[in-house]
């Protein structure tokens, strides 16, 4: 916790994303949070990050975790190095927010929540869709009997071009190798797990398609 000022010190790790810009006004306007570090292998992204918010850069998680003393891990790497960025973080006593999916493979989602448990830290996602007002409600609804039986579900999502992740210097998510996958881990897990909040129920089967809606 930063000292004197009753804030937890968050460091980003990983800016190779499209969210660790997305995420500052939020750090920024919760009275809780400062963000006072980030890491990243490409020292340019380190640079333009600390000239825009004034943050301690660091190329190597190990450096950041030597010399900061940090309460939260935002964690925005390739799927393929969540793990062990997240069990290092855990092991230092540093609680962590992995951004979903939180890992390439099931194993490797196992290995963080595995070192989150051993070490007493929380962890947790981005699966923001809950807290929407209108998912509240239908929540409600379907517990209460309102909707009736409930026999199947489809669900869509807008998420622009593959050229974006390219332009957020995030071309790793159109790797499978260190992305774990295509859209359905990247976007498609928001409606997993959304499923299973409003239904309180697991998810048996799926199954998804891709339709070209745009002409570029």
């Amino acid at each position: 916790m930063a000292k004197g000022s009753g804030k937890l010190n968050v460091g980003i790790v990983g800016l190779g994303h499209l969210h660790p810009r997305l995420y500052m006004p939020l750090f920024e306007n919760c009275r809780h949070t400062k963000v006072v570090s980030v890491c990243e292998s490409n020292s340019k992204l380190v640079k333009a990050f600390c000239d825009d918010y004034g943050t301690n850069g660091y190329t190597t998680i190990s450096n950041m975790l030597r010399t900061e003393e940090l309460d939260i891990a935002a964690i925005f790497l390739p799927h393929v190095d969540c793990a062990n960025a997240g069990v290092a973080c855990a092991k230092k006593g540093i609680h962590l927010m992995v951004e979903k999916p939180i890992a390439e493979s099931s194993r490797s989602a196992a290995r963080i929540v595995k070192a989150a448990k051993a070490n007493k830290v929380k962890l947790t996602t981005g699966y923001c869709w809950r807290m929407h007002p209108v998912v509240v409600e239908i929540k409600k609804l379907i517990e209460k009997g309102v909707l009736g039986r409930i026999v199947g579900v489809e669900g869509r999502i807008a998420a622009g071009g593959v050229d974006r992740y390219v332009r957020g210097n995030a071309g790793w998510m159109l790797q499978k190798a260190k992305s774990g996958g295509g859209p359905m881990y990247n976007l498609g897990v928001h409606w997993i797990d959304l499923l299973r909040y409003i239904f309180s129920d697991e998810v048996t089967e799926a199954c998804g398609r891709n339709v070209k809606v745009n002409t570029k």
